[in-house]
């Protein structure tokens, strides 16, 4: 609801600062006097602009509103915004110049229009001939036929939205695995490449190392040769014959001379060493007696190192990449459970979800059959005997791309005048008057529970007066026991009915005419009803109407 309106500098409007009701507020004045810009005003609280002529030249037109904010709903609203609540009031404020620039304001911090809009859209509805926006909103019969159903209609569509979600997050990952397996299906071929190559070579992990080093030997294999040549021949060379004549020699000396004993002991050591250096040369030379093709070694390295450059750096890289490889293929070939159990839940979300769309279309069909009645009855008392009212609903196919969290109802509100009409969107086919009325029949009816909004009515009472007034002083009355209502009449009976009452007032200054905006009660209120029903104030007979009225709104709304 709105706690607060301050308008300044608005058309004819100096300053108006005023604490609404929150119930039934009224807005009456005579002709001219200025009710449309205070419409204009609740108007700019919507997002939208003010017309170029409201605003004057030398100043900035401004509208301010404090917005109660005190429902769980719509603080969880603001904290997601970052908006600031000050004692459960959001003050929005909006400044426009001639030059077309707007400042825009939620809760002390500048904000584009757009976000203003965002928020006041779902709060303020108006309800007149220029002014049915929330008509041609996205789902917003579906959202009100919603609203009129039982708890347990609520739970069941939040049931299917939770499980629509699932049936097309679950749908998404199917699709996403089969396009991954079909996008790794294209590399099959460069896969199989892969483990042909590496397959065809079959290298061992230290191979390019062992086949560096044969290949260094062969590369300076008469080095090696001469080398262990000259090792072989050191037990049986002139070294070793020395070496044996010294030995002999030296045993034949004392043999109780510790120096003589030691010199023996060394000789006989070098001489066992130069056969242990024979005998392992021989081994060596034996393993090089094997002479390998070293051409076909280098032909070996070369693949190996291909191997290394394609699928390497590193010998474990490239048997690492062969391993992944063939398992990629194998789940190729075969994808697996992983699949088999997507499939199997997609299939339970799916029965799941079109036995919730049945059960969810069978109640919105009830639903609306109820609300069709209950507004065409309501209209009756409305003045309009012959029109009706209808909530079409279509369906389209359970599981199909129509399919919406919603559900898969597309609901359109019809309206005819007189049976004898087609039935047409009420947008565009009632008349400003019954558009009004017939908003004011379907708000009625909807509204079952106390909301966090502000319904506004004008030209409500186009064309209607006597007891048909009453009837729609009375519906007014009923609605705002859930929902703040604001209404522009130029009807006593439904000025009677108001918990707040306002009165625009148009008065000359000595160099301009200004518009002035004051709450009446008790005689001033008494003297405004009188004015309204014979057009001046004071007569006794208007006054007299205008007590009864007064009696008849306190004796009751319905």
């Amino acid at each position: 609801m709105i706690k607060n309106l301050r308008v300044k500098n608005l058309g004819l409007i100096q300053e108006v600062n005023v604490d609404l009701n929150d119930n039934l507020i009224v807005i009456t004045g005579e002709t001219g006097a200025g009710k449309t810009m205070l419409l204009s005003a609740i108007d700019a609280l919507l997002g939208k602009k003010l017309q170029p002529s409201l605003i004057d030249e030398k100043s900035q037109a401004l509208v301010e509103a404090e917005l109660d904010f005190s429902g769980a709903d719509l603080q969880a609203k603001a904290k997601d915004l970052e908006l600031d609540i000050e004692d459960d009031g959001l003050l929005i404020s909006r400044s426009f110049s001639k030059d077309s620039k707007t400042r825009n304001y939620l809760g002390g911090r500048s904000v584009p229009a757009s976000l203003i809009s965002e928020i006041t859209n779902d709060l303020i509805f108006i309800h007149g001939q220029k002014d049915q926006m929330h008509l041609t909103k996205p789902n917003f019969a579906l959202e009100a036929i919603d609203r009129f159903g039982e708890n347990e209609h609520l739970e069941l569509v939040q049931t299917h939205r939770q499980m629509q979600k699932q049936w097309r997050k679950q749908k998404k990952t199917l699709e996403e695995l089969d396009a991954e397996v079909e996008s790794k299906m294209q590399e099959k071929e460069k896969l199989q490449q892969l483990i042909t190559d590496i397959q065809e070579v079959n290298p061992d992990i230290n191979e390019d190392d062992v086949l560096k080093n044969k290949i260094n030997n062969l590369q300076n294999i008469e080095k090696i040769q001469s080398a262990l040549s000259l090792a072989i021949n050191l037990s049986e060379g002139p070294i070793s014959s020395q070496l044996n004549e010294l030995q002999r020699a030296i045993s034949i000396l004392n043999q109780n001379d510790p120096e003589f004993i030691l010199l023996n002991e060394k000789v006989s050591d070098l001489l066992e060493n130069f056969k242990d250096i024979s005998s392992s040369a021989v081994l060596l030379s034996e393993r090089f007696e094997k002479i390998e093709d070293i051409n076909a070694l280098e032909d070996r390295r070369s693949k190996v190192n291909r191997l290394l450059r394609l699928y390497g750096p590193t010998m474990n890289d490239v048997l690492e990449n062969l391993e992944n490889a063939q398992l990629t293929i194998a789940k190729l070939n075969d994808p697996g459970s992983y699949r088999d159990e997507l499939l199997r839940n997609l299939s339970e979300i799916e029965s799941n979800l079109i036995n919730l769309s049945k059960r969810l279309t069978e109640n919105r069909t009830d639903i609306a059959m109820k609300i069709s009645n209950a507004v065409t009855k309501e209209l009756v008392y409305l003045m309009l005997p012959d029109a009706e009212f209808v909530v079409s609903l279509k369906t389209a196919p359970a599981l199909s791309a129509e399919h919406k969290e919603s559900g898969v109802e597309t609901i359109d509100f019809l309206f005819r005048s007189n049976k004898k009409l087609n039935l047409g969107p009420i947008a565009k086919i009632a008349s400003g008057g019954e558009l009004s009325r017939l908003m004011l029949a379907i708000e009625v009816v909807m509204a079952k529970t106390k909301l966090d909004s502000v319904m506004v009515f004008d030209e409500i009472d186009a064309g209607v007066g006597g007891k048909a007034a009453i009837e729609i002083a009375k519906r007014l009355k009923s609605l705002s026991s859930k929902t703040q209502v604001i209404v522009v009449t130029h009807l006593a009976q439904v000025a009677a009915f108001a918990d707040q009452h306002l009165v625009i007032e148009k008065r000359n200054d000595k160099s301009s005419v200004l518009t002035s905006v004051k709450v009446v009660e008790d005689e001033a209120r008494r003297l405004e009803l009188s004015r309204m029903l014979a057009g001046l104030e004071g007569s006794k007979s208007a006054l007299q109407h205008a007590d009864e009225l007064l009696a008849l709104a306190s004796g009751g709304s319905r």
